[in-house]
């Protein structure tokens, strides 16, 4: 089993509220899993979500990482296109819940 510690700092100059977002992962499997990735509904669809996305996933690769995982409710059509959008590809459904992945 491999093991990652990430951890970064993002400045959000974006969001007037925010100053940073700090983004700690200590993951312990063989493919890192992205457990909680949200946009507050007021900076929805302005570009903030891809950015920080986009920022996330340089600072995993920089790791040496080549795979993250994601999952979402199969419902959940707004964040399936957003993970589309950005070249996750769906790799499987059980019950309710739709697996994604990535290779950077």
């Amino acid at each position: 089993m491999i093991s990652y510690y990430i951890k970064f700092t993002v400045v959000c100059r974006a969001f007037p509220d925010v100053t940073y977002i700090s983004i700690d992962m200590k993951v312990y499997v063989e493919t890192p899993h992205l457990i909680s990735f949200a946009i507050l509904p007021e900076y929805q669809n302005k570009g903030y979500g891809s950015k920080l996305l986009l920022l996330t996933l340089n600072q995993i690769k920089k790791k040496g990482i080549k795979t993250i995982t994601v999952q979402t409710l199969e419902t959940n059509n707004k964040a399936i296109r957003f993970y589309l959008k950005h070249k996750f590809k769906i790799i499987k459904l059980e019950e309710d819940t739709l697996t994604l992945t990535y290779d950077l």
